[in-house]
């Protein structure tokens, strides 16, 4: 059994913690760090942690050298190097970071370098290349059932609640305060597009554009909070009706993120409880990216707000066929050109991301017990990030722009 340790307790690092539930002889959560007071004794109950290993800052943490076998570090999205520095510095020899890594590119490439001077092996959590769905997608492509992939369409359909809740009401409304949507929403998207195609990038174009959750777009007679709001039945963003119909994901993360006990205080005090067209929020709600791949194949990746639910669909084109899948479905058809089409029934998982939560998890306990290597590594998870960077470019100046341009811009960039 390994111990664990998490830097963060919010939703993300709760979810890796959940493997210890699922799984006890394989890991156990050892020791925390997160400044929440109500996660830590959360926390504290759910894993019977000792007080010694509960830390409020993880700088406290580290003061005590390595206690533990592996590490999780689950902080905000522009908070996740420094943490893994200094664990890397106490003598962690093997690390999961959630992704985005950064989003500034050099940081993710200093981590990079960093991790190979120590000799330590640092995972980004890209969980789509974990999916039972995607992995079996992969396989097929692989047979040459379809020929060579020439085209893939990937539509990420974030979901208008998802959206709403986290996007405009949460911690990914802001740029400034957190990253671009492209980056923090799609980054392993587009590290499956490369798994996929089995190609580097040589260029991204991209449009995209926000603005309508945006207090012009307020319903006459509508409220800034949604709890007082007299058209609120009219309005499908309604935040106590979409708190409500999901209390385990969207309508937890809403009481728990700011310590609230229950939904009516979230709804009347928290942020949660805002207006949809009353927030700070400036990332975009659609955004389409282009992709040319060095072998020759090309992508465009679609995301948007605007879908009833959270669902990816893929669909991959050969030369010889097509392979077509809905995530959410766990079904994939194989359609060749000559010959009748097969379903293949992809098995389900009971977690987060098509049970990639819980096979992310395992990949990387299994690294750290030297039993296979890793899935994504960071030196290959940095080239998502760099397609993201040049989506961001492209999308403000209108330009195609070259991988290689983005890279050499970086100190000491290696793909």
């Amino acid at each position: 059994m390994l111990n664990a340790v998490i830097i963060g307790c919010g939703g993300r690092g709760q979810i890796f913690a959940e493997y210890a539930k699922q799984y006890p002889n394989e890991m156990r959560v050892f020791a925390i760090a997160e400044k929440r007071d109500y996660l830590r004794e959360k926390m504290k109950k759910e894993y019977d942690i000792d007080d010694k290993y509960i830390f409020s800052d993880y700088h406290d943490l580290f003061e005590k050298g390595k206690i533990g076998d592996v590490i999780f570090i689950a902080t905000q999205d522009n908070q996740h190097i420094e943490p893994a520095l200094m664990a890397l510095s106490a003598g962690y020899k093997n690390l999961m970071v959630e992704k985005p890594i950064d989003r500034d590119l050099k940081k993710c490439i200093l981590l990079s370098k960093k991790a190979k001077e120590y000799g330590a092996k640092l995972q980004i959590c890209h969980s789509l290349r974990f999916a039972p769905f995607y992995r079996k997608m992969k396989e097929l492509i692989d047979t040459g059932v379809i020929g060579e992939v020439k085209h893939i369409n990937q539509t990420e359909g974030v979901g208008y609640f998802h959206q709403a809740h986290s996007y405009v009401r949460g911690d990914w409304a802001n740029e400034d305060k957190s990253s671009p949507m492209i980056l923090a929403k799609c980054c392993h998207d587009m590290d499956l597009l490369v798994y996929l195609t089995g190609s580097h990038t040589a260029r991204v174009s991209s449009y995209g554009l926000g603005g309508f959750f945006s207090e012009k777009n307020a319903p006459e007679g509508s409220s800034a909070r949604c709890i007082d709001c007299k058209i609120s039945d009219k309005c499908p963003y309604n935040a106590v009706r979409i708190y409500e119909e999901r209390p385990n994901t969207t309508g937890r993360g809403a009481v728990e993120k700011e310590g609230f006990s229950n939904l009516e205080d979230a709804m009347r005090k928290g942020r949660y409880g805002r207006c949809v067209f009353r927030c700070d929020n400036d990332v975009v709600d659609h955004q389409v990216s282009n992709i040319m791949f060095e072998n020759g194949a090309t992508a465009n990746l679609t995301m948007t707000a605007f879908t009833k639910d959270c669902n990816r669909v893929t669909r991959v084109m050969g030369t010889y066929g097509e392979i077509v899948g809905s995530f959410n479905d766990f079904e994939i058809y194989v359609k060749p050109f000559l010959g009748n089409d097969k379903k293949y029934e992809v098995e389900k998982i009971e977690s987060g991301h098509g049970g990639a939560d819980t096979v992310v998890v395992a990949d990387f306990l299994a690294s750290a017990r030297g039993e296979k290597e890793m899935c994504t590594p960071i030196d290959i998870s940095i080239e998502s990030h760099a397609m993201c960077e040049a989506a961001e470019i492209s999308r403000r100046t209108g330009k195609s722009i070259e991988i290689a341009d983005i890279m050499s811009d970086k100190e000491g960039a290696l793909l």
